[in-house]
């Protein structure tokens, strides 16, 4: 009506046009953006900002609403609708991430072998869960339940709020009330299978009515009202599903917003199976530096404390608070590690035992499990039927690979990479903390422990068992020099590899196995087949030092000589047939690899070879120990013999107790020259005045005295024996050593080839980026020529076009001035491409005039 009121022609304008202008303005400016950036160079400074001022016009143009707004639609709309909602749960960093409808049933009499079925009854609280990202609120809906908590908080049409571009108008009070705001971190929740879920407050709300205040634990049915439960299984186990894994993602992000923490996940683990029923665990881990975890104020109950070394100090218990429990993990070679557990509890005692790396993953969430009924809050209980229980351990973690101090707080720790996700590693004590959450079977992350917990009797307690060193396997010695190799750059995995990599170097996928030494063992035989050395080495296992360390004292280290004489025996007969073909494998196996799946074997020998170097050095050690022994002995031995004699009263004596002895062996030629000799020496003294009794009992002493040393001394056989074994494994110690210095060449040049020819890729890559650099720079240069000559060829046209339209007279003066500049440029471009000439004329003279000077110069010099 105001835009036609007026008979003014001239008046075009209207209410409705002046209404659309600004919303047709944005397509505008768009249209006018996207034509500059057409019209504009490639190099142009100014191109970046309209293409950015582009897209900015085009994200106002959609007119879609921004999340703070919708957050903002959300929050409003909770506080419009529900009685008592708490104004300071209202903040722009809090967002909204689910609800789900329950039903809390409360039992008014508990179930006992004495109570009848008459007298059971059970009261039911119909609620809704609205979960943010740092609370859980519970609300009660009201009349019998038949609506949902969505529709009567409207947030069903939330997106439809959010597209208006404001907030909800004209929203009343729909009879929900707020009976309870609770920190998600202070919630225990368990799946316990079909459309219960069980929950643990561990700070109900008191300020309620008497149903709802207190009651730590509440058992909670998923509904779809005004449906009755369960009446659709599989859409309410989804449902449960979607709200649980909401639940505890929101648990283990909590740790997460200020950035002092990584978040990470494990697979599940079965914890225990009765019957028909299972109990499963899904860990979260939150890593964190040692610092960063010591300052968070949400610690968890159990903490899980890494040290390579040993060294490090340990995590303090808290003050009144968690953490309850400090497990402390010292990895150790041979993919073993020293687990202790320390507790706050008095009367609990520490625990101590030596486990396979592996199976720390079960053993830490079955300490969770244990801790919990001393220091957590009590579990959820169970319902005595077929169904599932699985339960979920949350906490934080920290790589020991990635930081020095480093903190772990705990789940079962990861294998990394460990690197739980976690591989190369610096010298790091880190610590780890866990909390206990019942939770529901999801898909965890492929690379962290699936290993089940171990039984008690696979576990070995430390104490009684002497430590032994277990032989060292080819993939941890790869493990460590990978770890020393990395150690400059890496911030440190090894893979808690989280191995990274397994606690000493957090490995990826370590197989578990009952004993690491039996692993050990068959690998080297099969490696070996091909030469006899398996045999001999396995001879030499009664050498180990697993059999002397358990014993303290110093004479114990060696049972007995006669019997170490023993077992050696038979690796000294076999020294001819282990050197020869040992050298000849080794040599064949120093062949160079001429493939990828050679080169991996190639260097699995060379570590094999390393490790079987040391065990050989070893055994000389131990051989040189017991020749140290028997020579002590031999040497008290001799001290102590040359005292019999004189304790005889009479020469006659002593040849009576010299008559009494075996006959002694007959004497060689040269010792019975000796004899001979020595007779005539004691006859030369008896002529000179010597009793003659003397040179009688002397000579027939000498022969029975020397006939221990001359014919045979069990401590002389034993020496021998043991020198033997020195030089067999001295020998072949050697033999390993040269083999594996020719390989470690060759490994050396392989790599320096290697380097050669990453050197020469790259500098062909660097070339190559000139290369395209120098083409789109040309392709840059001929645009802008062929723009430039035909903007001149334009001009041209449009000056013959005008210069045609014009009358005869006008016409002709136009062309005689036309012809006229195009003479004088071309004269004034003639007279410049002179002076450049003689410039380089004068140029090129005086530059010859300079490499004359110059050659004369050196000449002269």
């Amino acid at each position: 009506r105001i835009k036609y009121s007026n008979a003014d022609a001239r008046n075009r304008v209207g209410l409705r046009e002046l209404l659309m202008d600004p919303v047709q303005r944005i397509p505008r400016y768009t249209l006018l953006f996207r034509t500059m950036v057409k019209l504009m160079g490639l190099d142009d400074p100014q191109r970046a900002l309209i293409i950015e001022a582009d897209e900015i016009a085009s994200k106002i143009a959609l007119a879609e609403t921004d999340e703070q707004t919708q957050r903002a639609a959300v929050m409003y709309s909770l506080s419009a609708t529900i009685d008592g909602f708490p104004a300071g749960l209202i903040s722009n960093s809090r967002r909204f991430i689910d609800c789900i409808d329950v039903d809390d049933v409360i039992l008014d009499a508990p179930m006992g072998a004495s109570t009848s079925a008459s007298s059971f009854s059970a009261t039911v609280l119909h609620c809704t869960l609205f979960l943010f990202d740092d609370k859980l609120m519970i609300a009660k809906r009201p009349g019998n339940g038949e609506k949902s908590g969505m529709a009567l908080a409207g947030l069903e049409e939330v997106q439809k709020l959010a597209k208006t571009g404001g907030l909800p108008l004209g929203l009343k009070k729909s009879g929900m009330s707020c009976k309870g705001i609770f920190d998600i971190t202070d919630i225990v929740a368990a799946d316990v299978g079909g459309a219960e879920l069980h929950v643990y407050l561990e700070n109900p709300p008191h300020d309620q009515g008497d149903r709802w205040s207190g009651r730590p634990f509440r058992s909670l049915s998923v509904v779809f009202p005004p449906a009755p439960i369960n009446l659709d299984p599989s859409r309410t186990t989804a449902e449960k599903e979607r709200f649980l894994d909401n639940l505890w993602s929101a648990q283990a992000k909590y740790r997460t917003r200020y950035g002092q923490s990584v978040v990470l996940c494990a697979d599940e683990t079965e914890v225990e199976a009765k019957g028909s029923r299972t109990t499963v665990a899904r860990t979260y881990f939150n890593v964190y530096q040692r610092t960063a975890f010591l300052q968070e104020i949400k610690k968890t109950k159990i903490v899980m404390h890494i040290d390579p070394l040993g060294t490090a100090d340990p995590i303090p218990f808290g003050m009144g608070g968690p953490p309850y429990v400090i497990v402390r993990v010292q990895p150790m070679a041979g993919e073993i590690s020293r687990y202790s557990v320390t507790s706050t509890d008095p009367n609990g005692d520490p625990e101590e035992e030596i486990v396979q790396t592996a199976r720390i993953a079960g053993r830490i969430v079955q300490t969770s499990k244990n801790s919990q009924n001393q220091h957590g809050k009590p579990l959820p209980p169970l319902r005595e039927n077929k169904q599932i229980k699985e339960t979920i351990y949350e906490g934080e973690f920290l790589h020991p690979s990635l930081y020095k101090n480093t903190t772990f707080a705990e789940g079962p720790p990861l294998q990394l990479k460990r690197g739980s996700r976690m591989s190369t590693r610096k010298e790091v004590d880190s610590p780890i903390s866990s909390e206990y959450r019942p939770q529901l079977p999801a898909t965890g992350i492929p690379s962290l422990a699936k290993s089940s917990m171990p039984p008690a009797s696979e576990i070995r307690r430390f104490g009684p068992r002497s430590p032994s060193l277990p032989p060292t396997s080819p993939a941890s010695t790869c493990l460590q020099l990978a770890k020393t190799e990395d150690s400059d750059v890496e911030l440190e995995d090894d893979t808690f590899r989280l191995e990274e990599p397994s606690l000493t170097a957090l490995r990826d996928n370590v197989p578990s196995s009952p004993l690491i030494r039996n692993k050990q063992q068959p690998s080297m035989r099969q490696t070996t087949a091909d030469t006899p050395i398996s045999t001999p080495v396995s001879s030499i296992e009664p050498l180990s030092i697993k059999k002397k360390s358990s014993i303290r004292s110093g004479h114990g280290l060696y049972p007995s000589p006669r019997r170490s004489y023993r077992k050696m025996s038979p690796l000294s007969k076999t020294t001819a047939r282990i050197i020869s073909p040992r050298k000849a494998s080794l040599e064949k196996k120093a062949n160079r690899p001429s493939d990828p799946l050679a080169y991996t074997e190639y260097v699995e020998r060379v570590t094999r070879m390393v490790s079987t170097t040391k065990e050989d050095i070893d055994g000389s050690h131990r051989a040189l120990k017991r020749i140290k022994l028997d020579v002590d002995e031999m040497r008290v031995t001799s001290c102590d013999g040359p005292a019999d004699p004189r304790r005889s009263p009479s020469p006659d004596k002593a040849l009576s107790r010299t008559s009494q002895r075996v006959n002694p062996p007959p004497l060689t030629k040269e010792a019975q020259a000796r004899l001979d000799e020595m007779r005539q020496l004691i006859s030369k003294r008896q002529m000179e005045g010597t009793p003659r009794i003397r040179p009688y009992s002397i000579a027939s002493e000498s022969p029975t005295l020397l006939t221990p040393d001359a014919t045979g001394n069990p401590i002389l056989s034993r020496l021998e024996e043991s020198i033997k074994d020195a030089n067999l494994f001295i020998t072949r110690a050697a033999t390993s050593h040269d083999m594996l210095q020719d390989c470690l060449e060759q490994l050396f040049e392989d790599l320096k080839a290697k380097a050669e020819e990453y050197d020469r890729t790259r500098t062909e890559l660097q070339n190559a980026k000139r290369q395209c650099e120098l083409v789109k720079s040309l392709l840059v240069d001929a645009t802008a020529e062929k723009e430039i000559m035909y903007e001149a060829f334009n001009e041209e046209l449009d000056a013959m076009y005008k210069d045609a339209n014009l009358p005869h007279d006008e016409a002709w003066q136009a062309m005689t001035k036309d012809l006229t500049n195009t003479k004088e440029s071309r004269n004034a471009l003639s007279h410049e491409n002179s002076k450049l000439k003689r410039r380089i004329a004068e140029l090129e003279a005086e530059k010859e005039e300079w490499v004359a000077s110059s050659w004369h110069h050196y000449t002269i010099t």
